[in-house]
């Protein structure tokens, strides 16, 4: 009875690990532009973005093109 606990939970923490290791690769699409800078010869764009929701990082950013509407 006591193997049968031990394994249990060792299986909800091998989960809880996958999942919250895992949902860190997900698309964060709650992102907002809070400022930007351009450098002067105009060849870099440094921007500080930030989240609207409490979980979550911004790792890299994908320019999907468009045009401002």
């Amino acid at each position: 009875m006591k193997k049968k606990v031990i394994i249990i939970v060792l299986l909800l923490i091998v989960v809880g690990i996958v999942y919250f290791v895992g949902s860190g690769f997900k698309e964060q699409k709650s992102v907002a532009l809070r400022d930007f800078t351009v450098s002067e010869d105009g060849n870099e764009i440094t921007m500080r973005v930030e989240l609207n929701s409490s979980i979550g990082h911004v790792r890299s950013f994908k320019d999907k093109g468009g045009a401002e509407k």
